[in-house]
C-alpha cells in the first residue's frame, strides 16, 4: 500500500491488488454530524444534488460515461462522511478519475434540477422510515447522542423540501474541499495513476476548514418507546464506545465476536435458538472518529421485549466471566471476518478511507495482530466500563 498528500492537501490511498478491474472511491470528510436542526439532511441531498450536471457534463452524460463502457458509478453518505466511487476496467481509469473529480469539484447545481431532486430525496425518506428495520436506527441514534450525532443521515422531509440553492452552495463551499477528502485506489492500479490523479485533482484550491467538534457528556439510563402502525415490535438496547483510533475500540470487535457472528453468537442462540423469543437478532456496532455505538436489537414480539431485555443485560455481565478459550474463538471470528469481508476492492476501499479518517489508514494493516495481543483482562476491564447499566433503549411498538 502506497499513501500520499497531493500538495492541495488531498489525501491518497493506492493498494495494488491482482483484480481483473480498479475502484476510486473518492470521500469527502463531511456528514450528518456537520449539520444542524435547520439543515439536517443537507449532506445527504447534495450527494444526489451534485449528480444532476457539472460545468461541463449534464445528468445523463456523467452516469453515461462511466455505465457505456460497463461500470459502476454510485454514492452515500453517513454521518461522518460522504462518499463518491467508480468501478471499472483499469484502462478505463482516466474516465473514471475525470468523472468523478467533476461530479465532487465542479457540480452547477442547476436550479430546476435542485427542486425535482428535493422532491426524489422527500420521496427517499418517505420510504426508508416506513422500514422500521432502519427507522429503528435512526430512534436509538436520537436517544444516544446529544450532539450532532443524534441527527438523521437522511434528515427530515420538510427540511430537505425547504433547502434553498443558497444553502447547498454555501455548505458545499464549505466542506468539499481537497484538503477534507480522501481518495483512494484499490485493485489492478495502473503505473500511470500518480499522474492521472494529479491531472484530475491537483487544480483544486485549499480552503480552511472549521468545525466545532461536540463532546458527548457520559451516557445515561435512557428508555424510549413510541407506538407506530406495526405488527411486530423493534428493540434495540445500546451504548456509547471509544472512536476507531482508540486501541480500546478493539475491544467491541471482540465483543461482537462472542455474542454477535450471525447464527452461531450467544445472543442468537438464547434468543430464538433457545426460546423462540424473536425473528431477527443480533449485534451491531460502528466505530468511526466521532460517531461510535454498540448495539443489541430484536424483532420481536411486544410482550416478549422485556425478556428479551432482560438475556440481552445478563449477556453483557456475562463478558466477565469469559473464559480464555472463548476469547480466542472470537479472536479467530474477527480474523475471519475481516479478510472475508474485505475481500471485495470496494469494501477494502472503504475499510482504509474508515482508518484514515479515524487516524490512520497505516493502522488497519496490522489490525489483526493487534486483536489478537488483546488479553483476557483487558476485554473484561473495557468490556464492563462501557457496557453497563447506563443503556439507552429504544422499541417501536405495535399502536393497538
Amino acid at each position: 500500500m502506497k499513501r500520499f498528500t497531493l500538495s492541495n492537501g488531498l489525501k491518497v490511498i493506492l493498494d495494488n491488488r491482482n483484480s481483473n478491474t480498479i475502484v476510486a472511491l473518492l470521500t469527502v470528510g463531511v456528514g450528518s454530524n456537520d449539520e444542524s436542526e435547520a439543515n439536517n439532511g443537507i449532506s445527504h441531498f447534495i450527494e444526489h444534488a451534485v449528480f444532476t450536471g457539472t460545468k461541463k457534463r449534464t445528468a445523463l452524460e456523467i452516469s453515461s460515461a462511466i455505465e457505456t463502457l460497463g461500470g459502476e458509478i454510485n454514492a452515500g453518505t453517513t454521518p461522518e462522511k460522504t462518499f463518491f466511487y467508480v468501478k471499472m476496467l483499469p484502462k478505463h481509469l482516466t474516465v473514471g478519475l475525470d468523472v468523478l473529480s467533476d461530479i465532487v469539484f465542479n457540480p452547477a447545481f442547476p436550479e430546476k434540477q435542485i427542486e425535482t431532486e428535493k422532491r426524489v430525496v422527500a420521496e427517499e425518506i418517505d420510504f426508508v422510515y416506513d422500514d422500521y428495520n432502519f427507522y429503528q436506527w435512526v430512534l436509538f441514534q436520537s436517544k444516544l447522542f446529544k450532539g450532532p450525532q443524534r441527527l438523521p443521515v437522511y434528515g427530515r422531509k420538510e427540511v430537505v423540501l425547504g433547502l434553498t440553492r443558497l444553502q447547498v452552495l454555501e455548505f458545499y463551499n464549505r466542506f468539499y474541499v481537497p484538503n477534507n477528502t480522501v481518495l483512494t485506489l484499490v485493485g489492478s492500479i495502473p503505473k500511470d495513476a500518480k499522474k492521472l490523479i494529479e491531472r484530475y485533482f491537483s487544480s483544486y484550491k485549499p480552503v480552511p476548514i472549521h468545525r466545532t467538534l461536540f463532546t458527548e457528556p457520559p451516557q445515561e439510563r435512557c428508555i424510549h418507546k413510541v407506538k407506530l402502525p406495526t405488527q411486530s415490535s423493534y428493540i434495540v438496547l445500546g451504548y456509547k464506545i471509544p472512536p476507531r483510533g482508540e486501541p480500546s475500540s478493539l475491544i467491541f470487535d471482540l465483543v461482537d465476536g462472542v455474542l454477535g457472528k450471525g447464527q452461531s453468537g450467544r445472543v442468537f442462540d438464547e434468543v430464538r435458538n433457545k426460546r423462540g423469543l424473536a425473528y431477527s437478532v443480533g449485534c451491531y456496532h460502528y466505530q468511526g472518529y466521532q460517531y461510535n455505538f454498540f448495539a443489541l436489537y430484536a424483532n420481536l414480539q411486544a410482550k416478549n421485549i422485556p425478556k428479551v431485555s432482560k438475556i440481552f443485560l445478563n449477556e453483557l455481565k456475562w463478558l466477565n466471566k469469559l473464559k480464555q478459550k472463548e476469547l480466542n474463538e472470537a479472536k479467530a471470528y474477527v480474523e475471519g471476518n475481516f479478510y472475508v469481508s474485505n475481500e471485495e476492492n470496494l469494501a477494502w476501499a472503504h475499510t482504509l478511507t474508515q482508518w484514515e479518517l479515524a487516524s490512520s489508514s497505516f493502522d488497519c494493516l496490522d489490525y489483526v495482530e493487534k486483536v489478537k495481543r488483546v488479553t483476557l483482562s483487558k476485554f473484561k476491564e473495557v468490556s464492563a466500563s462501557y457496557l453497563n447499566d447506563n443503556y439507552t433503549l429504544v422499541a417501536i411498538i405495535p399502536k393497538n
